[in-house]
């Protein structure tokens, strides 16, 4: 998994930044920086922006005012799309057309390949090492309709990982998950830290995730009102960030996934947005 080196820009820089829709800004006065290494928890209740502001980052919903850059370079003219994996909120996996684990993760080797190019071998052991990076090696030939939600939420992250990104943003890994796949899902993720992944994780749980965060950015009303380090985690530990108590639901402004692709399928022009969504061609 790529490391970007000491001394590096930061993997994402927001200056000044407002993001909306219609012209109309639903985040402003964004100042945000995630650093090579760094685990940040994006908490706040619903409706406080933190899907817009991802959106944003993700050239997903438009940029009003301000600057983003990743990886050094205007995020309007970054192309290295497989730099970065994105993990929706999604509680179910799956399409009209049933698919198997190594079927959906293998969509995620999309972004590296060009229109029309086909997945070969190279594509197969990347897609092989992020099923057993989130432990579901002994489920890859199972169809993702088949597994718990858990289990569905790690073949998400898989996918991501199948890239090979050098950074992951995810919006509510853990939400709506049974407590023992919530257990299973963060020690994937521990295990994704100790190899160096920088991470942005939206979540309403910070506390399950304090042994590997290094910051807690809150936002409330469309403005980050918190950025500092993370609470120290286990017993006498600090508290963590007070967050107003909200079901773990999405914001309002989440939207559906388009289908995934499978190995082998032809690629189709990506979605709006830097990062798009490959599907597959018809």
């Amino acid at each position: 998994m790529p490391v970007t080196a000491p001394g590096a820009a930061p993997v994402i820089a927001m200056s000044g930044v407002a993001v909306g829709y219609d012209d109309r800004p639903a985040v402003r006065d964004i100042d945000f920086r995630l650093e090579s290494g760094e685990v940040v928890a994006l908490v706040g209740p619903n409706g406080s922006g933190k899907t817009t502001l991802v959106r944003g980052i993700l050239g997903l919903a438009r940029v009003l005012e301000g600057e983003v850059e990743l990886f050094g370079v205007p995020a309007d003219r970054f192309a290295e799309r497989n730099r970065i994996g994105y993990v929706p909120q999604r509680h179910t996996v799956g399409g009209a057309i049933p698919s198997t684990v190594t079927e959906v993760v293998g969509s995620g080797r999309l972004p590296r390949h060009r229109l029309l190019s086909r997945l070969g071998a190279a594509d197969r052991e990347a897609v092989s090492r992020a099923i057993a990076s989130v432990g579901l090696t002994d489920q890859r030939a199972a169809s993702v309709s088949t597994l718990s939600g858990g289990q569905q939420r790690r073949v998400l992250i898989a996918r991501a990982l199948a890239a090979d990104p050098e950074v992951l943003i995810m919006d509510e890994p853990t939400a709506g998950i049974d407590p023992e796949s919530h257990a299973n899902l963060v020690r994937t993720l521990a295990g994704l830290v100790r190899r160096g992944l920088t991470m942005l994780v939206v979540t309403h749980q910070v506390t399950p995730l304090l042994p590997i965060l290094t910051r807690v950015v809150a936002m409330d009303a469309g403005r980050i009102v918190h950025d500092g380090p993370a609470p120290a985690a286990g017993p006498g530990g600090a508290e963590p960030v007070a967050v107003p108590d909200h079901d773990p639901g999405h914001d309002q402004d989440h939207t559906p996934t388009p289908p995934f692709g499978r190995p082998g399928d032809r690629v189709s022009a990506p979605a709006p947005g830097w990062l798009g969504e490959p599907g597959t061609s018809t």
